[in-house]
Parts: C-alpha cells; sequence; structure tokens
C-alpha cells in the first residue's frame, strides 16, 4: 500500500510503526525488501532501515557466513534444514546502492 500510493496519507506513519516493530506479522527475509522499501517512502526511515539490514545480515557475517542464510537464524531453522545461501542476500547490497551508505 506504501509502496504503489494507496496508502492514505494519514495512515501511513501507522503503517510504517506496523512495519517497523514486525506488529502485523513478522516479514521474512525472502520479502523484507518490501518491507525496507515501503519504509523507505519516508526518507526519516533511512538510518533506522541501514541499521536493521546491519544487524540481521552483519550478524550472519559475525557468525562466519560466507554466504548470507534463508532466515537470520541460519542452519538450525527448520529442524537443521536451514538453508545457507539464498537469492534474498542482494537485499542489503541492492538497498545500499539505490539509497546510498550510512
Amino acid at each position: 500500500m506504501l509502496c504503489c500510493g494507496a496508502c492514505p496519507k494519514e495512515k501511513q506513519p501507522a503503517v510504517r510503526a506496523f512495519l517497523k516493530n514486525d506488529a502485523l506479522l513478522p516479514v521474512t527475509l525472502s520479502y523484507s525488501i518490501f518491507k525496507y522499501e515501503a519504509l523507505m517512502t519516508d526518507p526519516e526511515n533511512f538510518a533506522w532501515v541501514m541499521d536493521d539490514i546491519a544487524d540481521i545480515w552483519g550478524n550472519m557475517l559475525f557468525k562466519g557466513a560466507t554466504t548470507f542464510w534463508e532466515t537470520a537464524v541460519g542452519q538450525s531453522d527448520f529442524s537443521n534444514a536451514g538453508s545457507l545461501c539464498h537469492g534474498w542476500s542482494a537485499v542489503p547490497l541492492h538497498l545500499y546502492h539505490k539509497y546510498g551508505t550510512p
């Protein structure tokens, strides 16, 4: 709704707050690009988005990842069936390129 301009202006701050707090339903990493793009419809969310990316994907790196994982949990997710390499690992790169780095 935010990305396509269908959300009434007066509702936009509340929708962004829900997204930032995962108050509706937590967004998986595979759909995080849409969450971040929706939040970036207000440039004041730039720091929050970049910090969230650093927390999630940076944590993988600090845990020794050489590729980005299917979920932030890693291989122990899904009863030890979590994949350790996925296409949405490009989410940080896309956003850093599009919006700049902190």
